[in-house]
């Protein structure tokens, strides 16, 4: 997955015209009406594939004021969000309503210090479950090697949609999983003191 969603970058950086093409041949956006719409001044084309492009543009001035924590839950429950996104067009604002980028819209909730702490549990979540599925002769490992790959693929995943709560609930409850299975990994220090102990035992 790691290797995958770099090259999809890679991708998407040197040949976007091509995969916008691809992908609004695939929705079937392509065949239907343009809009046109104005971003930062300038007239451009409007689609629900190029709607998670505008809107990094369109919410930079309130992500740049958002700052450490944010403008809380209350600004951000609902689209539109309630944030100073300065003197954008009208017609702008109306089409370019969803913030359909997780990351964008944790930004503006709980500010830089959210999106921090966001990203850091799911990167901890992934290690933590690869490390389960390196252990040898553990059960699980399956299931601890699809659920690291699955957080991997969620975290690259919601880059393109807004995360509702269900998401949020298996979210954590995979952190608290890993932190669980994790708790129960037996120190080779301590086998071995415990080996040495059982023998005591024996002995006396």
């Amino acid at each position: 997955l790691l290797i995958g969603g770099a090259g999809a970058l890679v991708l998407m950086a040197f040949s976007f015209g091509t995969v916008m093409k691809l992908m609004h041949d695939w929705s079937g956006e392509s065949r239907g009406k343009t809009v046109a719409i104005v971003v930062d001044g300038k007239k451009t084309n409007y689609t629900g594939t190029l709607n998670r492009i505008h809107i990094l543009t369109v919410y930079r001035p309130a992500m740049k004021r958002a700052g450490t924590l944010g403008f809380g839950t209350e600004a951000t429950t609902g689209f539109p969000v309630n944030v100073p996104v300065g003197p954008q067009h009208v017609k702008t604002l109306k089409r370019v309503r969803y913030v359909d980028n997780s990351y964008v819209l944790m930004i503006l909730r709980f500010g830089y210090l959210g999106l921090f702490f966001f990203v850091a549990i799911g990167i901890a979540v992934a290690a933590g479950h690869a490390r389960l599925s390196l252990q040898p002769h553990r059960q699980g490992r399956l299931f601890d090697a699809g659920t690291a790959g699955v957080i991997v693929g969620f975290l690259l995943l919601i880059l393109t949609g807004w995360m509702s709560y269900d998401f949020m609930f298996w979210y954590l409850w995979t952190a608290g999983a890993a932190a669980g299975r994790l708790a129960h990994l037996k120190q080779p220090g301590h086998v071995s003191a415990s080996r040495h102990s059982s023998q005591l035992t024996r002995a006396a």
